[in-house]
């Protein structure tokens, strides 16, 4: 899967609101089965703070992503913390 990008808000960037966006898509994505993440080279330093790396096999940033576990309760994900309050 290729994210584009991710884009915040002037507003709301120091809020590190992007950071639970990418923990809720990685999450996601987890649970879709899907193992491999890229990204372009936008911005790479705030990417290598998520794992990513440099691989020219994909000509991309790329992030491997771990099988997702099962969880034992169900918890509220970072969008739905936002949409409470």
């Amino acid at each position: 899967m290729h994210l584009e990008k991710v884009v915040v808000d002037e507003h709301y960037r120091k809020s590190r609101i992007s950071d639970g966006l990418m923990q809720e898509f990685f999450k996601r994505i987890q649970t879709d089965g899907i193992n491999t993440l890229t990204v372009g080279f936008l911005r790479p330093e705030y990417f290598y703070r998520f794992g990513f790396e440099i691989d020219h096999r994909y000509g991309n940033l790329v992030k491997k992503l771990k099988k997702a576990a099962p969880e034992e309760e169900p918890k509220d994900s970072f969008i739905e913390g936002l949409i409470k309050t």
